[in-house]
Protein backbone atom coordinates (compact mmCIF):
# COMPACT_ATOMS: atom_id res chain seq x y z
CA UNK A 1 0.00 0.00 0.00
CA UNK A 2 1.34 3.71 -1.32
CA UNK A 3 0.69 6.12 1.35
CA UNK A 4 1.00 10.18 0.61
CA UNK A 5 1.82 13.04 2.54
CA UNK A 6 -1.01 15.42 2.67
CA UNK A 7 0.14 18.98 4.60
CA UNK A 8 -1.97 22.20 4.75
CA UNK A 9 -1.19 25.55 4.11
CA UNK A 10 -1.96 29.16 5.60
CA UNK A 11 -5.83 28.94 4.49
CA UNK A 12 -6.25 25.59 4.81
CA UNK A 13 -5.29 24.38 1.32
CA UNK A 14 -4.25 20.73 0.91
CA UNK A 15 -1.68 19.45 -1.46
CA UNK A 16 -0.25 15.84 -1.57
CA UNK A 17 4.29 15.62 -1.30
CA UNK A 18 3.49 13.60 -4.64
CA UNK A 19 1.74 16.66 -6.19
CA UNK A 20 4.49 18.77 -5.26
CA UNK A 21 7.04 16.66 -6.60
CA UNK A 22 5.32 16.26 -9.42
CA UNK A 23 5.17 19.75 -10.37
CA UNK A 24 8.92 20.07 -9.33
CA UNK A 25 9.96 17.56 -11.79
CA UNK A 26 7.64 18.93 -14.55
CA UNK A 27 9.33 22.24 -14.04
CA UNK A 28 13.16 21.34 -13.98
CA UNK A 29 12.10 19.51 -17.28
CA UNK A 30 10.69 22.58 -18.80
CA UNK A 31 13.83 24.57 -17.90
CA UNK A 32 16.05 22.04 -19.21
CA UNK A 33 14.26 21.37 -22.56
CA UNK A 34 13.72 25.50 -22.66
CA UNK A 35 17.09 25.95 -22.11
CA UNK A 36 18.33 22.90 -24.89
CA UNK A 37 15.72 24.86 -27.70
CA UNK A 38 17.34 28.38 -26.79
CA UNK A 39 21.07 27.43 -27.28
CA UNK A 40 20.67 25.21 -30.33
CA UNK A 41 18.85 28.60 -31.99
CA UNK A 42 22.12 30.98 -31.25
CA UNK A 43 24.23 30.55 -33.89
CA UNK A 44 27.85 29.09 -33.12
CA UNK A 45 26.27 27.25 -30.41
CA UNK A 46 26.98 23.54 -30.38
CA UNK A 47 24.43 21.73 -27.37
CA UNK A 48 25.83 18.04 -26.79
CA UNK A 49 23.69 15.44 -25.58
CA UNK A 50 20.12 14.21 -26.25
CA UNK A 51 17.90 17.28 -26.98
CA UNK A 52 14.87 15.69 -25.10
CA UNK A 53 15.02 16.31 -21.04
CA UNK A 54 13.32 13.79 -20.39
CA UNK A 55 16.47 11.64 -21.77
CA UNK A 56 19.40 14.08 -19.83
CA UNK A 57 20.66 15.37 -16.00
CA UNK A 58 19.77 18.60 -15.19
CA UNK A 59 23.63 19.43 -16.99
CA UNK A 60 23.24 20.96 -20.14
CA UNK A 61 26.70 20.76 -21.92
CA UNK A 62 27.26 23.56 -24.87
CA UNK A 63 30.51 25.47 -26.69
CA UNK A 64 30.08 28.47 -28.48
CA UNK A 65 32.74 28.45 -31.61
CA UNK A 66 35.27 30.79 -31.08
CA UNK A 67 34.96 31.61 -27.55
CA UNK A 68 36.57 30.27 -24.59
CA UNK A 69 34.61 28.10 -22.36
CA UNK A 70 35.86 30.19 -19.51
CA UNK A 71 34.64 33.33 -21.01
CA UNK A 72 31.57 32.18 -21.42
CA UNK A 73 31.48 30.88 -17.93
CA UNK A 74 32.37 34.24 -16.64
CA UNK A 75 29.82 35.88 -18.11
CA UNK A 76 27.50 33.90 -17.24
CA UNK A 77 28.28 34.42 -13.85
CA UNK A 78 28.57 38.35 -13.42
CA UNK A 79 26.01 39.28 -15.88
CA UNK A 80 23.39 36.69 -14.92
CA UNK A 81 24.27 34.81 -11.83
CA UNK A 82 23.98 31.35 -13.30
CA UNK A 83 26.49 28.91 -11.90
CA UNK A 84 28.32 27.11 -14.70
CA UNK A 85 31.45 24.42 -15.08
CA UNK A 86 34.31 24.99 -17.36
CA UNK A 87 37.26 23.54 -16.52
CA UNK A 88 38.80 20.19 -18.46
CA UNK A 89 38.15 17.62 -15.44
CA UNK A 90 34.84 18.24 -16.07
CA UNK A 91 34.65 17.93 -19.18
CA UNK A 92 36.66 14.60 -19.42
CA UNK A 93 34.27 13.13 -17.28
CA UNK A 94 31.46 13.55 -19.43
CA UNK A 95 29.57 14.92 -17.12
CA UNK A 96 26.91 16.43 -19.74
Amino acid sequence: MEFSTVKADSKGNTKSKDAENEIRENTKLALIQYTIDRLSKIEGVMVYGNENAENRTGTVAFNLSGVLPERIGNWLDQEYNIAVQTDLQWRLQGNF
